[in-house]
């Protein structure tokens, strides 16, 4: 299966992506090598992060991102597909990443994963309605202080403009013709969306 393949080459690659990350002493340019134009502020305590694709998205573009959330003390839930859509992570998946991306102490290189929380969104498609998430989630998600959508789906085609009651971020890239010309955007343009309450 060609998410395997993926995963395998992106497992295997993770923790030199962590490492060179954590050999960036300044912290602004060390967030900035995570997900540019993105920031992690550090009284984040609650995040909540909806995954898109399998393979290097997550494992090399995601998790380290939370893995620096983590460091900084957040408690981070990463909410992924209850069933498999196109090639989005799975929640069954996720745990396997994470399980052969752990030490034997339980570490993400270093980092520990007691305040990582690994949720079932309820979802089965690439896009998402967030008033019909998983029970679990549901309850997880109290007091968030950050919602993070990421992917063309989640973060553009049905949560662009959604409102929160706490600060949001969309992370996706423009994929689809339709996408771009309702953003007056080209291919593979990124694009990243910060509303703060």
């Amino acid at each position: 299966m060609q998410q395997d393949v993926e995963n395998a080459n992106a497992i295997s690659l993770f923790e030199n992506v962590v490492r060179l990350n954590d050999a960036i002493v300044d912290e602004g340019k060390r967030l900035e090598n995570l997900v540019r134009g993105v920031f992690a502020r550090t009284y984040l305590i609650l995040v909540i992060i909806f995954l898109d694709n399998s393979g290097a998205d997550i494992i090399l573009g995601i998790l380290p991102f939370a893995r620096e959330l983590l460091r900084r003390g957040s408690q981070v839930i990463l909410a992924a597909n209850y069933l498999p859509s196109l090639n989005d992570v799975t929640y069954a998946e996720l745990i396997k990443i994470i399980s052969k991306l752990k030490d034997e102490e339980g570490r993400l290189v270093g980092v520990g994963t007691s305040n990582l929380l690994i949720a079932n969104s309820g979802n089965d498609l690439p896009v998402i309605d967030l008033t019909r998430v998983s029970q679990e989630l549901g309850n997880l998600a109290n007091d968030l202080d950050l919602v993070i959508l990421e992917g063309m789906g989640r973060g553009i085609e049905t949560n662009l403009y959604a409102q929160f009651k706490c600060d949001s971020l969309k992370i996706a890239m423009v994929k689809h013709p339709e996408v771009t010309e309702f953003l007056g955007s080209r291919f593979y343009d990124c694009v990243i969306k910060y509303d703060e309450v």
